[in-house]
């Protein structure tokens, strides 16, 4: 198969030309695939107009907006080299990176006409023959084009494809930290792999929103961009990392997949917590107090009501080596509470402790701990409910963390073994799946935690 990436936009606009494409957050645009992919087509005429042909260097200085979309996908679609710049970098650290790639042609910002007039007043110590400017047109530097207002009379034919395959299609540049940076070359056909891969292990499907805050001129944030057009799924771009309005527009745009950095299952929940406080109108809710089997449980049914209740599961069965794909509606999921479990934990013939399954305030801090004794003590310490004996009953709230800790060392060694029991016995998501595989033989997955439900294995 021949595979051009600038033409799964191509493909997209035509399986799904009406679903939303990409929403440029900072410009308040929204794109659906056919307006997208017509737009990239008018950018890749404004290309062939400047001259770009086949395996000439297109630089890109621009913050996150619709424009380096375009421009990216049109350059792609061309059969020339984008080179995405660190919008960061001062003139002489561009330079070189624009000499040493052999840029022809640079597309940039008004944010950065400044550094960019430099350049071009350096002469021939760059190889730029066309200055693409966008922004304002009233403060567009003499020596540069309009990008938006030319582009927007060029013609949105579809352009030949001309390369695909191992032909180049990027080249990121190392951040050049201990020397020069360091040209990383990316062919068609690697992006496409990274593609597969991202695809795999993730659970993308058309129509999902997809939030994306990190500069464009990264690997961690383009590979997602390009899936967004791989897989179907809304691309909303943010300009820059912004805290507060990613929150809000993950109420405003039901957006349940974010690009983030880390992916520890603490952060997976601190984002749980953090949709479900714009997502619930009532001041009495407190998310802290949730257990973390209530979160995800939480989780599962708005993910199924905003987005869609259907997941897609892919699984390799270790005995014959064969993937099995499965669809699995997120409306059956329930939590599993195991059978017989009793919170009351006798300690003698008079005293017994009331306990109460651990909040995910409790388990957020699981991470600062370095030896196992000292966390199960912190467990066990802010999971009493009460301590009841013959004549009274203590609610634990009512006594320090320093009271409680004594108490527990009164306490025989066989008390822990039945804390520890339930611990074990937690409550939490469940789902068996079961199939027969090519071998004839019956199987059965088995999914207890929320990453079960939307990871490749």
């Amino acid at each position: 198969m021949t595979i051009n990436i600038g033409n799964l936009l191509t493909r997209r606009a035509n399986i799904n030309a009406n679903i939303e494409a990409l929403y440029d957050v900072a410009a308040g645009r929204r794109f659906s695939y056919a307006e997208l992919n017509a737009e990239t087509n008018k950018v890749a005429s404004l290309l062939v107009d400047a001259g770009v042909k086949k395996g000439d260097r297109v630089a890109l200085l621009l913050m996150n907006s619709s424009e380096f979309m375009t421009a990216f996908f049109a350059t792609a679609k061309l059969g020339a080299v984008i080179v995405p710049l660190n919008w960061r970098l001062i003139a002489d650290e561009l330079e070189f990176i624009l000499k040493d790639s052999g840029t022809t042609v640079l597309v940039f910002g008004s944010e950065f006409a400044a550094n960019v007039s430099e350049l071009q007043s350096r002469g021939d110590r760059t190889d730029i023959k066309s200055w693409l400017y966008v922004g304002d047109s009233s403060t567009k530097p003499p020596f540069a084009r309009d990008f938006i207002v030319e582009s927007a009379t060029m013609p949105a034919t579809e352009p030949a494809v001309t390369a695909s395959g191992d032909d180049l299609l990027y080249i990121m540049y190392t951040s050049g930290t201990t020397g020069l940076p360091k040209g990383v070359m990316h062919t068609h056909n690697t992006q496409m792999a990274a593609l597969i891969t991202l695809n795999a292990t993730n659970d993308f499907c058309i129509g999902d929103r997809y939030l994306n805050p990190m500069p464009l001129f990264h690997v961690g944030a383009l590979t997602p961009a390009i899936a967004t057009a791989y897989r179907g799924l809304a691309h909303i771009l943010m300009r820059a990392f912004d805290p507060n309005a990613i929150w809000t527009l993950v109420k405003e745009e039901k957006i349940l997949l974010i690009s983030q950095q880390g992916g520890e299952d603490t952060d997976v929940i601190r984002a749980i917590k953090q949709i479900l406080k714009l997502c619930v109108q009532d001041e009495d809710f407190d998310v802290d107090k949730l257990t973390t089997f209530d979160l995800e449980y939480l989780f599962l049914k708005l993910r199924a009501k905003s987005v869609n209740n259907i997941v897609k599961l892919s699984y390799r069965d270790n005995e014959d080596d064969k993937v099995y794909d499965f669809e699995l509606n997120l409306d059956t999921i329930e939590v599993e509470m195991p059978e017989g479990i009793d919170s009351t934990i006798k300690l003698s013939d008079n005293i017994a402790m009331i306990m109460k399954y651990p909040s995910s305030s409790i388990t957020d801090k699981i991470t600062q701990f370095d030896n196992e004794v000292d966390l199960m003590t912190f467990f066990i310490i802010n999971c009493i409910d009460t301590i009841v004996t013959e004549e009274e009953i203590y609610p634990a709230s009512e006594y320090t963390d320093k009271e409680l800790e004594e108490f527990l060392d009164q306490l025989p060694v066989n008390s822990f073994e039945k804390i520890r029991e339930f611990f074990e016995q937690m409550p939490k998501l469940y789902h068996k799946i079961e199939y027969t595989n090519e071998l004839g033989n019956d199987r059965s997955i088995e999914l207890t935690n929320l990453k079960d439900f939307f990871m490749w294995r």
